[in-house]
């Protein structure tokens, strides 16, 4: 069935199903996040949101109690300015209640929180009139009424209102753990089903992979035993030919070119009969023209005894021509050429004989102008030596001028020299002196910054104070409310241990706030205190840097003005420099000029001296002629 289908086509069917599937785990997954994405969202959106506003609102509640009781308190003691300023504090909170109320209505709910959420707000009415009327009578003075409404009905309220927020956190609670547990079980539910589309991806593509490779390596396997059959020989077998794809078509181009091979070889085998026919029949054609050879060479070898005396004629004259040319070779022109004919030989010797006659004139020429040469290299050799004379004499002369120049070049130099390092020195101080001045100015800068940084720590320091004297004067406040509290507790009896208790608490922490807020005053002081004395010196390093940065402008200065000096001495010796390095540079050139004259004179001498022994080799040369 796969044979059927190309191998392409069964490779894409399944990298495309593999792929399908993996698309498809993709997709779910994608799906399942987004579900948990807004269960999350949800919790932190929601129920998170809602927990926090019933903790404001429950906050709300808790300081609004503090500030009424604190109020009753300051009653007992006539002070109606602190028991107003009690009075706006309740209405502060009350409007922070009423802001996370009115955000808590808007966000959604379900039945069970629209209950809580009318209890709440029922307990908020039924708290607000005690709370009024007990800021009333304590404004009044009358401090009995006062502890009637807080006893009677005020606290019943707070008791019932705090527990409604109570109720309403736990609510958000148990929300939060079911979301919770939704989300668990649809991550657990989408890990389930993950894995098992990964065990069929896995599957299917393994089943693939096994019948795609079996379709693909089971013909291989078949053309693979015909090839190996062939190539010992055996034309008989084929590849079996089944299905459409590419391996089928293999097959049949190799069935082809089997036939193909056999085809060939019984054409081979008709050609080999064809060739022993035709060997036979040339067989006896070569007979036949061996025979006509032999009859040939009969007459070729009577013609080439005809060829041999022609050959043995030549030879003597040629030994003739050989004679003469042999003597003139020892310098005997005297000798003629006895050869006639006209055949080639006979042309070679009246050419010769001509050639010698022509080299007998041009050697008596040759010899004549020899013994002029001779004589006029003579004259050239005299001259030659007088100018070497005057040639040595002047590039003495020139030596010694330039060794002079030279000694007076080398001491202005030896001056430039300490000169250059004398300024080089210079402008190292002005630059030495320059970058002081630079590091004294970031000095003054960074003092200045450094004074400004301290100020600011001193007016730090001196707000850490003011904040000190707060924090005393609260815990002052928060001693004088554990007072009035342990007061009350007393009056409750038995009913006010507890608050008793707390009231201790509050009062050792009260007394800790004040020591600890003494400690950091007298660490305030101390630190106002190092930051004057570090103004101070701060200021007197300042002006220290500022008379050194003085100085470094005046030695500037002086440098500056050395540092010209020293460039114009240093200009002055470079055009010495320059003068002295000219005049031996002129001196030099004519001592190279007189050595130039030397060196030509002795190349005249000797040449002269090589063309008198060419003349004398000339002339040797044309005496062993005899013409």
């Amino acid at each position: 069935m796969l044979r059927q289908t190309r191998i392409g086509t069964r490779l894409a069917c399944g990298f495309a199903a593999v792929l399908a599937l993996l698309v498809l785990m993709t997709g779910f997954a994608l799906i399942e996040l987004d579900k948990m994405e807004g269960i999350i969202g949800h919790v932190v959106e929601g129920n998170v949101k809602k927990m926090q506003l019933n903790g404001s609102m429950r906050n709300a509640v808790n300081l609004m109690e503090v500030e009424v009781r604190h109020a009753t308190q300051l009653a007992y003691q006539g002070d109606v300015d602190e028991v107003r300023k009690r009075q706006e504090s309740i209405e502060a909170q009350r409007a922070a209640y009423d802001q996370a109320w009115q955000a808590l209505v808007q966000m959604p709910t379900g039945s069970q929180g629209a209950q809580l959420r009318l209890r709440i707000d029922a307990a908020r009415a039924k708290a607000r009139a005690p709370t009024d009327r007990l800021i009333e009578l304590a404004l009044l003075g009358k401090m009995d009424s006062s502890l009637e409404v807080l006893n009677e009905r005020l606290t019943p309220a707070l008791y019932e209102w705090r527990d409604a927020l109570g109720e309403n956190m736990r609510l958000q609670d148990v929300n939060n753990r079911e979301d919770y547990a939704a989300a668990t079980s649809d991550y657990h539910t989408t890990l389930v089903i993950l894995l098992a589309l990964a065990g069929v991806s896995v599957a299917l593509g393994a089943a693939l992979a096994w019948a795609v490779t079996r379709s693909i390596t089971q013909p291989l396997a078949q053309v693979a035993g015909v090839l190996e059959a062939v190539e010992q020989g055996d034309l008989t077998r084929e590849a079996e030919v089944a299905g459409r794809d590419e391996l089928t078509q293999v097959a049949e181009r190799l069935n082809l070119a089997i036939g193909a091979q056999r085809r060939s070889l019984d054409a081979i085998e008709n050609a080999n009969r064809e060739v022993q026919a035709a060997a036979a029949a040339r067989a006896e054609s070569e007979r036949r023209e061996a025979a006509a050879q032999r009859a040939q060479m009969e007459a070729e070898r009577a013609e080439a005894e005809a060829g041999r005396r022609r050959a043995e004629e030549l030879q003597h004259k040629v030994d003739t021509l050989l004679e003469v040319v042999e003597a003139a070779s020892r310098g005997d022109l005297t000798r003629s050429i006895a050869v006639d004919g006209d055949d080639a030989i006979g042309q070679i010797a009246r050419g010769l004989g001509r050639f010698f006659e022509d080299l007998r004139g041009s050697l008596r020429e040759i010899g004549a102008t020899a013994g002029t040469l001779a004589a006029a290299s003579e004259e050239m050799g005299a001259v030659s030596t007088q100018l070497t004379a005057a040639a040595g004499h002047t590039a003495d002369d020139a030596r010694q001028v330039s060794a002079s120049a030279g000694q007076a070049n080398a001491r202005v130099e030896a001056v430039a020299a300490a000169t250059e390092e004398m300024s080089a020195s210079i402008r190292e101080i002005a630059r030495s002196t320059a970058e002081a001045s630079s590091v004294s100015e970031e000095a003054v800068r960074l003092a200045e910054h450094a004074t400004a940084m301290v100020s600011r720590l001193g007016e730090s320091s001196q707000r850490i104070g003011e904040v000190v004297k707060l924090i005393s004067s609260i815990a002052e406040q928060t001693n004088l409310l554990a007072l009035n509290a342990t007061i009350e507790a007393a009056r409750a009896g038995e009913a006010g241990k507890g608050f008793a208790v707390v009231a201790g608490e509050v009062k050792e922490l009260a007394k800790g706030t004040a020591q600890a807020t003494d400690e950091i005053g007298q660490r305030v002081s101390g630190i106002q205190d190092d930051t004057q004395g570090a103004v101070a010196a701060i200021d007197r390093i300042f002006e220290i840097i500022r008379r050194i940065s003085d100085i470094q402008t005046s030695i500037a200065g002086a440098v500056e003005e050395q540092n010209a000096v020293s460039n114009d001495i240093a200009g002055n010796l470079g055009h010495t420099v320059s003068a002295t390095g000219e005049i031996a540079h002129g001196v030099d050139r004519v001592a190279q000029t007189a050595t130039g004259t030397l060196h030509g004179s002795s190349d005249v001498r000797q040449a002269a001296t090589q063309l008198a022994e060419m003349a004398a080799q000339l002339q040797q040369l044309v005496n062993r002629f005899r013409v």
